[in-house]
């Protein structure tokens, strides 16, 4: 009888308490899922130098913060370089909202030693040109 009664009970109050199921998503985070553009690469690779170059112009002129913003153009040289113009948002330390927009330009080097392209330089990125603008 209290078996019976003990398994009743059960019963009920588990019919009565909602089950509670919990859903997980699995994020692929594979190649074939994953997509990555040509500004995202640039800005992946220039970075470091942005930053660097942000902080020494605005060094009396304290910023929140700047982001990558987009590229304007890509010049390929016959000495194997590349030069990039980007836009960096730089965000005003008074108001997260107000923002301009600056110019960067830089010239990259990759890395090359080969007798056939008559290129033999290291990896290097250089700063050439840093515009800024109004908020």
């Amino acid at each position: 009888m209290r078996i019976k009664n003990f398994i009743l009970i059960c019963l009920i109050v588990s019919i009565m308490v909602p089950v509670q199921v919990v859903n997980s998503e699995t994020n692929d985070l594979s190649q074939e899922n994953t997509y990555v553009g040509t500004e995202d690469i640039i800005l992946d690779i220039l970075s470091s130098d942005i930053d660097k170059k942000v902080r020494e112009e605005y060094k009396d002129n304290p910023i929140r913060g700047w982001e990558g913003g987009r590229v304007i153009q890509v010049i390929y040289h016959d000495d194997h370089s590349y030069e990039v113009w980007m836009r960096v948002v730089i965000h005003s330390d008074i108001n997260f909202k107000e923002f301009k927009e600056d110019v960067i330009k830089m010239k990259i080097y990759p890395s090359c030693g080969h007798s056939e392209i008559k290129c033999d330089h290291e990896f290097k990125i250089e700063v050439i040109d840093y515009e800024k603008s109004d908020y």
